[in-house]
């Protein structure tokens, strides 16, 4: 800290930090700003072309439920779930029988029904993020179609030129040998 306050007392620095206000700089002055405030303005400005170049959010979920979607689920109860037994069925006779042995199977019941609501949240995600990806691959085999188009299309063109450098040497060619033969016919041979 004792670093940067050194840095915002030099005039280039506050010149700067007053040029980013949109006040005059005795306004900023006369304000009662703390230093603190001063320092996490001067630190945290982003320039206004950097704003304009954030892209447009089309995601539903944050950054951070997509990151913990792509952990793998190591709780015990999870495990349990993906059973091929039918999950109502045991859920029912694992509820009897605690019943019996204790009453706490209202609480255990929300837990689970917390448990699984998490991870069918976390498996939409996934799906979402699955999705997004395929969209992506589409947008990039579209791409590269275009690509392969222009790529042809000059492909084509270079094909045409080269008809015509044959055709022209060809000519010139067929002209030689017409030239060599007249020549070699007249009279003065």
């Amino acid at each position: 800290m004792s670093d940067l306050h050194k840095q915002l007392r030099r005039p280039n620095l506050q010149r700067s930090v007053f040029s980013f206000a949109k006040t005059s700089p005795t306004d900023i002055v006369r304000s009662k700003l703390s230093t603190s405030e001063i320092q996490y303005r001067a630190l945290t400005y982003l320039p206004d072309e950097l704003l304009r170049n954030i892209p447009e959010d089309e995601n539903t979920y944050s950054l951070f439920q997509g990151f913990q979607a792509t952990l793998p689920s190591t709780s015990p109860d999870s495990k349990r779930h993906r059973r091929k037994v039918s999950r109502g069925r045991k859920l029912i006779e694992d509820d009897k029988a605690e019943e019996e042995h204790d009453g706490t199977s209202v609480g255990k019941l929300r837990k689970e029904q917390g448990s699984l609501n998490h991870q069918l949240e976390m498996l939409s995600i996934r799906k979402n993020m699955a999705s997004s990806e395929i969209r992506e691959i589409d947008n990039k085999i579209a791409n590269l179609g275009s690509m392969r188009k222009i790529v042809l299309d000059r492909l084509a063109g270079l094909e045409q030129e080269e008809a015509l450098l044959e055709h022209d040497s060809m000519y010139y060619s067929a002209c030689r040998l017409v030239t060599a033969i007249l020549t070699w016919n007249s009279p003065g041979c």
